[in-house]
């Protein structure tokens, strides 16, 4: 069976010292990243409970906060067995001056559900916190959350039954702050885990009876004996009609949580007038959605729904898209279109990376995947006459880049070559 580090998919039968090998590889790559981020971006590791490892996370702050900012919280996935808060999609959008909060929570091997979604309505508790909020320039009113396959489960079960109190403790005890998040990104979660318990899956290196072994992992037992507890692990349960907006997006070729799961939750939404979109995208698998336009969207969302205050929703700014060719060094690989975006962020082969620019500096941040080597930066002067630029990375790489055509850097196509 297979590990993929990237996608936070771990199985079962490999060895356990390789999977520590990899798992210790990765958080090599997680700290070398950090860092490594471009200036002012400040990283925060905080435990936000007491369960230690699996109550702590990464919060990224944006540079130049002058005032508060809204918050997104990423829930990693891993089938609820696997998988940590160091490798994640979102960082691109600390550049778009949002904070973003990476947790971890304790997996089915440390503990049984509802653990899992205790410790996700316990981080956003935290992070609304007085204490946190005044401390890191956090907008308690504004904060939104994303996750993946089993994160995305959360992240929607979070969403729909953020004030229900099923916490050990006394009845009544309630935490004076509230858990309600204010948007939900779901990709590719799974829903009603018992009807996915059915599904036979057909996912490189998993049986086919995965779901129903996760489920058992994550309960405790069969779903025959544990039925009850999978209702309350349905977010459609709680469905009231007073949610937050959502994003649902889920692949139409996604063999291991079928895209049905997304569509009874889609239209459980709908059908309580919950504001959702849901995007079905064509040729997907069981992935995370890295490619430009899945983000784009994501960005619009958060957007959307976490900028708005007292009614007033801040001006986007329009986007211009910039054609790029990104030629790498000779014999290296071949040359690769890009696409950039005024929002600053490009998505490249190379992984998920954002620019800007500082006056006549063009500053390109590259976030290659983990199997790689973490976070580098380019840094390039503008020449005088602003049609060509001038630079050289951390590696010693000469890097020239032109315009193609006329106008300026934020409407015309760049051409970029690197050497060493």
């Amino acid at each position: 069976m297979i590990i993929r580090i990237h996608d936070r998919c771990l199985t079962h039968s490999m060895p356990l010292r390789f999977i520590t090998l990899l798992l210790a590889i990765s958080s090599l790559v997680t700290a070398a990243s950090a860092q490594d981020l471009p200036p002012g971006v400040q990283v925060v590791r905080e435990a936000y409970g007491r369960n230690d490892p699996a109550n702590l996370l990464d919060l990224y702050l944006p540079p130049n906060r002058q005032r508060t900012v809204p918050v997104i919280v990423w829930i990693h996935g891993g089938g609820w067995e696997f998988g940590s808060k160091g490798i994640w999609p979102g960082i691109s959008m600390v550049d778009k001056g949002f904070a973003v909060a990476s947790i971890n929570y304790r997996l089915s091997g440390e503990a049984k559900f509802p653990a899992q979604i205790l410790d996700c309505r316990a981080a956003v508790r935290w992070l609304r916190s007085n204490r946190v909020a005044r401390k890191y320039h956090l907008d308690p009113d504004h904060i939104g959350v994303w996750g993946e396959s089993a994160g995305g489960h959360l992240a929607a079960l979070l969403g729909t039954s953020s004030e229900v109190d099923d916490r050990p403790g006394p009845a009544g005890s309630r935490a004076v702050r509230s858990s309600r998040v204010q948007a939900v990104v779901d990709w590719c979660g799974p829903t009603d885990v018992e009807k996915w318990t059915e599904f036979q899956a057909a996912f490189p290196g998993l049986p086919a009876d995965y779901p129903s072994q996760c489920i058992a992992r994550l309960f405790g037992g069969s779903i025959e004996k544990i039925r009850e507890p999978a209702r309350k692990a349905n977010p459609i349960t709680f469905i009231s009609g007073d949610e937050p907006p959502f994003l649902i997006m889920h692949g139409d070729r996604d063999r291991l949580v079928p895209v049905s799961q997304s569509e009874l939750l889609a239209s459980a939404l709908k059908k309580a007038g919950t504001q959702v979109e849901f995007k079905i995208l064509p040729g997907k698998g069981h992935e995370t959605f890295s490619e430009p336009e899945s983000l784009r969207q994501v960005e619009k969302f958060f957007d959307r729904t976490l900028r708005n205050t007292n009614g007033k929703d801040k001006k986007v700014e329009e986007e211009v898209k910039l054609l790029a060719t990104l030629n790498h060094q000779a014999g290296d690989r071949p040359p690769a279109p890009v696409e950039f975006y005024s929002n600053g962020r490009i998505q490249s082969p190379d992984g998920m990376n954002t620019w800007r620019f500082s006056g006549t500096r063009f500053v390109m941040c590259w976030y290659t995947p983990a199997s790689e080597t973490g976070v580098w930066v380019d840094t390039c002067d503008l020449a005088k006459n602003g049609k060509s630029y001038e630079g050289r990375n951390q590696f010693g790489g000469q890097i020239h880049g032109e315009l193609i055509g006329e106008g300026n850097l934020r409407t015309t196509a760049i051409r970029i070559k690197t050497s060493r």
